[in-house]
Protein backbone atom coordinates (compact mmCIF):
# COMPACT_ATOMS: atom_id res chain seq x y z
CA UNK A 1 0.00 0.00 0.00
CA UNK A 2 1.18 3.60 -0.64
CA UNK A 3 1.40 6.32 1.90
CA UNK A 4 1.99 9.91 1.73
CA UNK A 5 3.41 10.53 4.74
CA UNK A 6 2.93 14.71 6.09
CA UNK A 7 6.26 15.43 6.42
CA UNK A 8 7.54 13.95 3.18
CA UNK A 9 4.32 16.45 1.90
CA UNK A 10 5.51 19.47 3.96
CA UNK A 11 9.30 18.97 2.94
CA UNK A 12 8.54 18.64 -1.09
CA UNK A 13 5.99 21.43 -1.05
CA UNK A 14 8.81 23.71 0.76
CA UNK A 15 11.32 22.66 -1.36
CA UNK A 16 9.03 23.97 -4.50
CA UNK A 17 7.99 27.35 -2.76
CA UNK A 18 11.66 28.17 -2.29
CA UNK A 19 12.67 27.06 -5.63
CA UNK A 20 9.95 28.49 -7.41
CA UNK A 21 8.32 31.30 -5.14
CA UNK A 22 4.64 29.81 -5.44
CA UNK A 23 3.43 26.29 -5.89
CA UNK A 24 1.06 27.69 -9.09
CA UNK A 25 5.25 28.72 -10.55
CA UNK A 26 6.30 25.20 -10.03
CA UNK A 27 3.75 23.31 -11.76
CA UNK A 28 3.53 25.62 -14.46
CA UNK A 29 7.49 26.05 -14.62
CA UNK A 30 8.72 22.31 -13.44
CA UNK A 31 6.02 20.38 -14.80
CA UNK A 32 4.50 22.32 -18.18
CA UNK A 33 1.04 22.26 -16.90
CA UNK A 34 -0.77 25.53 -18.19
CA UNK A 35 -3.19 26.83 -16.27
CA UNK A 36 -6.33 25.87 -17.80
CA UNK A 37 -5.62 22.13 -16.82
CA UNK A 38 -4.43 23.28 -13.60
CA UNK A 39 -7.72 24.82 -12.69
CA UNK A 40 -9.55 21.18 -14.29
CA UNK A 41 -7.52 19.21 -11.91
CA UNK A 42 -8.00 21.16 -9.00
CA UNK A 43 -11.94 21.05 -9.57
CA UNK A 44 -11.63 17.29 -10.64
CA UNK A 45 -9.66 16.63 -7.31
CA UNK A 46 -9.77 18.81 -4.73
CA UNK A 47 -12.35 18.39 -2.08
CA UNK A 48 -12.71 20.35 0.93
CA UNK A 49 -12.67 24.12 1.90
CA UNK A 50 -9.83 26.35 1.20
CA UNK A 51 -8.36 26.55 4.30
CA UNK A 52 -8.93 22.37 4.64
CA UNK A 53 -7.79 21.47 0.96
CA UNK A 54 -3.68 20.89 1.98
CA UNK A 55 -2.54 18.11 3.91
CA UNK A 56 -1.16 20.22 6.89
CA UNK A 57 -3.20 20.83 9.79
CA UNK A 58 -2.89 24.71 8.24
CA UNK A 59 -3.36 25.60 4.79
CA UNK A 60 -0.49 26.85 3.17
CA UNK A 61 -0.79 30.44 2.01
CA UNK A 62 0.23 29.76 -1.82
CA UNK A 63 -3.26 28.52 -3.21
CA UNK A 64 -2.24 29.02 -6.77
CA UNK A 65 -5.16 30.87 -7.91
Amino acid sequence: MLAARPEYLDAAYSAAIARYGTFHAFISTALGVDTLTQRRLRDNLVTGSPSTRHHGAAAHPDQGD
